[in-house]
């Protein structure tokens, strides 16, 4: 049998000061590549939030455009019903109203001219063609 020699304790301890431990494990931390992978799918994550911010702003200015137009719209035809019943020949109204456009026709009805008139309503905004608000109604004379 032999025996283990054993070193003087100042020995051991300038030993244990000076030796560098072995590495059982990797390197803890995060690679270059890791990093560029996260922060791309961050930018792109951003991107998209604020891609969707600015479609959903688009659809609430919408939203509030069609419903003051709407609103003008159906102001304007229940002018023209509760009206004297419109005699003579049709007619177009033009106006502007606080960035809006309002139109408004009476026209004969072709089937009963004497009795009967179309009315049309359309509002759009300023700068654009199509009507945010289009009503069409009939109204006949009153029969006693």
């Amino acid at each position: 049998m032999t025996r283990a020699r054993r070193l003087p304790p100042a020995l051991v301890m300038v030993r244990a000061a000076t030796a560098v431990p072995a590495r059982k494990t990797p390197v803890s931390g995060f690679s270059l590549v890791e990093v560029l992978v996260a922060s791309a799918l961050l930018v792109s994550g951003v991107a998209a939030l604020v891609h969707l911010l600015a479609l959903s702003s688009r659809a609430m200015t919408d939203a509030h455009d069609t419903t003051v137009a709407s609103v003008l719209a159906a102001q304007k035809m229940e002018e023209l019903r509760s009206g004297p019943f419109p005699g003579g020949p049709p007619g177009e109204a033009v106006e502007i109203l606080s960035g809006f456009i309002r139109r408004s026709t009476v026209e004969p009805l072709p089937r009963d001219p004497l009795n009967a008139v179309v009315i049309t309503v359309d509002v759009s905004r300023s700068g654009r063609e199509r009507p945010a608000s289009h009503l069409v109604t009939i109204r006949t004379r009153g029969f006693r």
